[in-house]
């Protein structure tokens, strides 16, 4: 059985939002997705960068409707965008000891939630993606 180590000291060294502009029943988005490490764990000499995401969306027609929260968008219909365009991909880059780690997330779905707006008249927006890393 491999022996996993949680490593507590590591240096974010960079850390670059991901843009996606997206059109949904005729609303511009700029999506933002923010990379973040939760936790850098070392097995077998090798290391692995565990990531959650902050998304936020911006419109281009910000309106009312029912507040965002994770539980509501069970009951809501979601909308895939009619076009997407990936302006520039999200990621990190952290050192750990000697070594550079550079993490790329693709993008790969990205949900709308019309009827359900934040603070700012946004729709709630849900992103899907899959991390890559690389080693200096």
């Amino acid at each position: 059985m491999r022996k996993m180590r949680l490593l507590s000291e590591y240096e974010v060294i960079s850390s670059i939002p991901g843009v996606i502009r997206a059109k949904v029943n005729g609303e511009g988005l700029t999506v933002r997705v923010f990379p973040v490490p939760v936790h850098v764990f070392e097995s077998d000499g090798k290391i692995s960068v565990q990531l959650t995401a902050v998304i936020t969306a911006d419109t281009d027609r910000p309106r009312p409707g029912e507040i965002c929260a994770p539980q509501k968008m069970l009951t809501h219909d979601g909308h895939p965008p009619q076009e997407v365009e990936v302006v520039s991909k999200p990621r990190l880059e952290i050192r750990v000891g000697d070594r550079t780690l550079e993490i790329t997330l693709e993008i790969t779905n990205l949900t709308v939630f019309p009827d359900l707006r934040d603070q700012s008249g946004s729709p709630c927006v849900t992103v899907s993606w899959v991390a890559f890393q690389s080693a200096k």
